[in-house]
């Protein structure tokens, strides 16, 4: 029997071919309680076939139980996917259905260099399609048909990136249950990437599989699957074990004539040594494949992690060029130095608090490890602390298994000599493995903490107590090595020794990380109960808010933060963690009153702080709390901080966050980076990056960059957030949407999630679900969520034209917040009322609100916003014919721009002297100013801001150029997030200043009422009913007497009728 796809002939008595391992005859259907297949044909497609309207057909890729796969490009997002049509008999089980449905979200989960990516799930006519990424290669299959058997380095190579892949998968709760050389692809790069989790189950959820079933190829099946038990992420290392058994000798361990009888074999006998098949093999990787393989799946590598440290110690072993194979990473891992963000759009908190606590503000977001990489270059050792182990398990110690830690992470940190992995890192480390809770380490721990820190060294121990004493053994070690740098005993009195014998041990330790005794003397080296507390009590407290910190569970940190500081009052650490809990609850009155109180002490008592932490401090809060001549001191401070420690990361990212909201985009750019070479792992540093090449003209780079961070650092739902925000401003709805629907499986409860979906129905004009969106955040509990609800609600009713339920929602809550303190929320309600008065003809009322909003908080109000309530202001006078008052509010408004740093928000001036030029007709000079306001605005052609195109284009009409006047409304209606604010230029700045450049949603409707004027006059009646139907059919529900709504009526009619 000739094989239908190497064509080797075979006995007719085989099942499965003697070359390749294809299946000749069908397989027996076995009993239900046994195994389940899934088999049938699907229709073909040929080249140039359209799929589902929009999947072009470019060539089928091969075929499988579930059905065939094509190569296709995606007319609709402009790339080309795999698309997998499900055989008709499978797809029409509901239960099947169901399955392929969990298989999505849970795929959506895992974003990994090694993982194919899985697209969506959908439906055309009766056929059910899956579409994924495309990779250019061939399968580990084929690759071994050709080869039989791979070199040990690149075998050693292929099997880490396929338990890299696995360990993604892991930890994020799925199984593959079918992992084989068939659903292996390598590229052309060489770089693996698993598969098909099409039969993949979550670990936490159970899945639908029936109790029972067997999924999974006989020849690569654990032992467990075969006794049809519930299979983990054991059996996927079983299957790996075979993989690279097959790998280095050419041949799988268990053959047979049947599927059952090969299963049997799993589960009966023992595998041949690969040793014995292939005598050069490395004892090592014999040893490992044979651990792998292990019948009981408690005594092989119980992780992924531990079977990568492994995989890697072998590598290391090998001759030179084996071990370049081994060891060599991926494109996309060695590449990993990108670079950061400041944050897109609403994806940040505001920048009142933002720079203040971006680096705390990473206790609730996660600043969580990537994966393996190098250390950042530098001659400086590199030292992670972990947890201390409570030996005897005394309840008296708990509070210094982590407090020991921070201390001693604190204390280090000070040195110019050493780099020390902070605890807001080491916590997402341990975190991310599973060990946060851990009761001691093992070797192969500390190696992955190493390797996930990019650390050189570890050091751990435990605690004891004798009496009244507590005593401490601490371990420094290359984990990598297993050296054992020294070990140290340090016995305390009492729990107000520990703090003086941390100062001891800190020395000790920088001698053995061959820190000179010249070095030390010259060393930043202030005692610890000075930097922090002497009270140990208060250190108590504060450790224990810290634990709940992070979690995320600020409202229980928040009281034991104040119990800390009712014990010691000026205890600064603790004031500036206080305030950033109440800013992860959105209690911005208590952040800044908590701001105010640590400067205060910092000025009084300037020695209860490190200096790296001052300088940090002192860089947000000049920057967040003063109008912007302070912003010197801002700067002035990372300057500081920088001279003294060079590679700081929260330095590099708050200075990039800085130069960037001054559009100093190449300093901004040259200090995201150099945080990203450092290791950097605050989701926000690669979005700052991210949107500084946005605001530059290269948004490709900035997606790669978030693609990076979900790749190589973590798959967050703020990562997928912040690339959704990406693809919104590059015009790619579709896959802003798929980013999205990763984000809300990853978390569930996320709040930014929900407004992006608001804002994405939106953008494709369905105000009804996007007004239910806003209105469900404005229920929620958090008050951030109610500001962000808000935000979006009156976008949403500006959409429609709804100017007077803006106003009639907005005035109360002004006069809430007022009561309340909330000085940044009272300015967005005055904003949103004063734009909304304007567009509904009061302008008297926009006035007057523009004014209480520029009076607000007069002390600590930014320039940014004051020039946001003078250009309002300024173009309301003109709504009232006040020429002169417009042209004094210019003046106030150019004067204001030269105080400041950011000399490019001239623009805003240009913008007002070009509408008072309007007024006056002098066209000519008005499109000079209009024209440099929109030229100099950064960004691309989908987030410039609407105002100021809605302006040129009325210069352009009332010029006579109705060509340019149309093509500026056009520009209009392709905006994505220039017109999600809630009114041009300059009304958005009354909401959040970390966002990018926001026009207004109203004047999307308004621009086809605006191309529709022209398009008759230009006598193309047919554009013009269609471009007055839209407008109308946009406003439906707009306020009625809009004297736009009563002409355009009055027009389509009269063009109908004619």
């Amino acid at each position: 029997m000739k094989c239908p796809k190497c064509d080797q002939e075979n006995p007719d008595a085989k099942s499965y071919c003697a070359d390749c391992g294809t299946q000749l005859t069908p397989a027996v259907r076995s009993h239900a309680s046994f195994t389940r297949t899934l088999e049938t044909t699907a229709d073909e497609l040929v080249r140039g076939t359209v799929f589902a309207g929009r999947y072009e057909i470019i060539e089928e890729l091969g075929a499988g139980g579930m059905g065939k796969v094509y190569r296709a490009h995606d007319n609709k997002l402009n790339e080309e996917v795999a698309l997998k049509l499900i055989k008709p008999e499978i797809a029409v089980d509901k239960k099947t259905v169901e399955r392929f449905h969990n298989e999505i979200r849970n795929a959506r989960k895992i974003s990994h260099p090694n993982v194919c990516r899985t697209h969506d799930l959908g439906e055309a006519g009766k056929i059910l399609y899956l579409t994924m990424e495309y990779i250019r290669g061939e399968d580990l299959k084929s690759l071994l048909h050709r080869t039989k058997a791979l070199a040990v380095g690149s075998a050693v190579s292929v099997g880490r990136q396929i338990a890299e892949g696995l360990a993604e998968a892991h930890k994020q709760g799925i199984v593959h249950r079918d992992l084989k050389p068939g659903n292996v692809m390598i590229d052309k790069e060489g770089q693996a990437k698993i598969m098909d989790f099409g039969i993949a189950r979550s670990l936490l959820g159970g899945g639908i599989t029936g109790e029972g079933a067997i999924i999974g190829t006989p020849e690569y099946m654990s032992p467990e699957q075969v006794e049809g038990k519930p299979a983990d992420a054991r059996a996927d290392i079983y299957a790996l074990g075979i993989i690279l058994f097959e790998m280095v000798t050419g041949q799988v361990p268990f053959g047979g004539e049947t599927p059952f009888a090969i299963a049997v074999k799993h589960k009966s006998e023992p595998p041949p040594v690969p040793k014995k098949l292939v005598p050069q093999l490395p004892e090592g990787l014999n040893k490992l494949i044979l651990r792998c393989l292990e019948k009981d799946k408690a005594k092989r590598y119980q992780t992924a992690e531990e079977l990568i440290v492994e995989l890697e110690a072998v590598g290391q072993a090998l001759p030179a060029t084996e071990r370049a194979l081994a060891l060599a990473r991926s494109k996309t891992r060695a590449s990993r130095e990108i670079t950061v963000k400041l944050t897109p759009n609403k994806l940040l908190v505001p920048a009142a608090a933002v720079l203040v606590v971006v680096a705390a503000i990473v206790v609730i977001i996660g600043i969580l490890p990537g994966r393996k990489a190098v250390p950042p270059p530098s001659d400086k050792p590199s030292l992670a602390i972990l947890y201390f182990e409570n030996i005897p398990g005394d309840p008296s110690l708990d509070k210094w298994k982590t407090g020991l830690s921070e201390l001693l992470i604190t204390k280090l940190s000070q040195s110019k000599f050493i780099r020390v992995i902070d605890a807001n890192t080491i916590y997402g480390i341990l975190r991310r493995l599973n060990l946060a809770e851990a009761k001691k380490y093992t070797n192969a721990d500390l190696v992955k903490v190493a390797n996930e820190a990019g650390a050189d060294y570890t050091l751990c121990g435990g605690l004891m107590k004798d009496g009244d004493r507590t005593i401490m053994n601490l371990s420094l070690q290359k984990p990598r090595t297993r050296e054992v740098i020294r070990p140290l005993e340090v016995e305390c009195q009492n729990d107000a020794e520990i703090f003086k014998k941390v100062d001891d041990v800190a020395t000790r330790l920088k001698s053995d990380l061959n820190v000179s005794s010249e070095q030390i003397a010259a060393d930043i080296d202030r005692n610890i109960g000075e930097i922090s507390t002497p009270n140990a009590e208060a250190w108590a407290y504060y450790i224990e808010a810290r634990r709940y910190q992070f979690r995320g569970e600020a409202e229980k940190a928040i009281p034991l933060f104040q119990k800390a500081l009712s014990l010691d009052p000026e205890f600064i650490m603790a004031m500036r963690a206080l305030g950033v809990a109440n800013l992860n609850i959105g209690n911005y009155p208590e952040v800044e009153r908590c701001r105010t109180r640590t400067l205060e002490l910092i000025q009084k008592h300037p020695e209860r702080i490190s200096e790296r932490d001052r300088y940090i401090f002192e860089m947000g809060y000049y920057y967040g709390a003063g109008p912007e001549p302070e912003w010197g001191k801002s700067l002035d401070a990372g300057r500081k901080l920088l001279a003294l420690y060079p590679d700081d990361l929260t330095g590099n990212t708050n200075l990039g966050i800085f130069y960037a909201e001054i559009e100093d985009w190449e300093n901004a750019l040259k200090c995201f980076e150099q945080a990203v070479r450092g290791r950097a792992r605050f989701v926000g540093a690669y979005g700052g990056l991210a949107l500084v090449y946005r605001a530059i003209g290269e948004p490709a780079k900035g997606q790669e960059v978030l693609e990076r961070y979900l790749r190589e650092v973590e798959n967050t739902a703020a990562g997928h957030q912040r690339l959704a925000y990406h693809h919104i401003s590059q015009n790619r709805l579709d896959l802003a949407g798929r980013e999205l629907e990763t984000a809300e499986t990853l978390a569930p409860d996320d709040y930014w999630s929900r407004e992006f979906r608001g804002d994405l129905y939106l953008l494709r004009g369905d105000a009804p679900r996007a007004e239910a969106e806003y209105r469900a955040l404005i229920a929620e509990k958090v008050p951030e969520a109610h500001y962000i609800g808000y935000h979006g609600l009156v976008a949403g009713l500006l959409f429609e034209g709804r100017y007077e339920e803006v106003i009639r929602i907005m005035a109360p809550l002004a006069d809430e917040f007022r009561r309340a303190g909330d000085a940044r929320a009272e300015r967005f309600c005055r904003g949103a009322m004063a734009y909304s008065s304007l567009q509904a003809g009061r302008a008297e009322v926009a006035v007057s609100e523009c004014e209480k909003a520029y009076g607000i908080d007069t002390g600590n109000l930014d320039f940014f916003s004051k020039r946001g309530a003078l250009l309002l202001k300024g173009v309301a006078y003109l709504a009232l014919n006040r020429i002169a008052e417009a042209e004094r509010t210019a003046g106030e408004l150019k004067a204001l721009n030269d105080k400041g740093l950011n000399k490019k928000e001239i623009r805003l001036y240009d913008h007002l002297m070009g509408a008072i030029e309007l007024e006056r007709n002098n066209t000519s000079k008005a499109l000079e100013d209009l024209e440099r306001a929109v030229r100099s605005a950064p960004y691309g052609p989908f987030e410039k801001d609407a105002g100021s195109i809605n302006m040129l284009a009325e210069a352009y009409f009332r010029a006579g150029d109705l060509k340019r006047a149309r093509e500026q409304y056009e520009r209009i209606g392709v905006l994505t997030t220039g017109r999600l604010g809630l009114g041009d230029l300059y009304a958005w700045r009354f909401g959040m200043r970390t966002t990018t450049r926001l026009g207004s949603s109203d004047l999307y409707a308004r621009s086809f009422y605006h191309i529709g004027l022209i398009d008759e006059k230009l006598g193309s009646k047919a554009k013009a009913r269609e471009n007055y139907q839209k407008f109308l059919d946009l406003w439906k529900n707009a306020d009625r007497g809009l004297p736009e709504v009563e002409d355009a009526r009055k027009r389509l009619a009269g063009l109908t009728g004619s």
